[in-house]
């Protein structure tokens, strides 16, 4: 699947609310929260040409933020299917 390329190579986006984020997260990534005022700006510091995964908790918010990724330029988006929900039924490392 998806989350098996998952490695400290990769930038790993958390794209919930830091409320969220906070409750449980993959190791490794960062919060930038979909829904605030600077996302794009805080997008727009990141690496264009590194490898950038996205996820939220089931799947809406990281599709929604991957589009605009890619509309800004980057060329090799992932969107981690089924969010933190599949992370953590997989029995996956996560961060509290």
């Amino acid at each position: 699947t998806e989350l098996d390329k998952v490695s400290d190579q990769i930038l790993l986006i958390d794209v919930r609310t830091p409320g969220e984020f906070a409750s449980g997260h993959i190791e490794n990534s960062i919060n930038i929260d979909y829904k605030s005022d600077d996302f794009k700006d805080l997008i727009g510091e990141l690496d264009k040409n590194q490898e950038v995964y996205v996820y939220c908790k089931v799947g809406g918010r990281s599709g929604r933020s991957a589009k605009i990724l890619e509309d800004m330029g980057f060329e090799k988006i992932y969107d981690l299917d089924g969010g933190i929900n599949a992370w953590e039924k997989e029995g996956l490392k996560m961060v509290k």
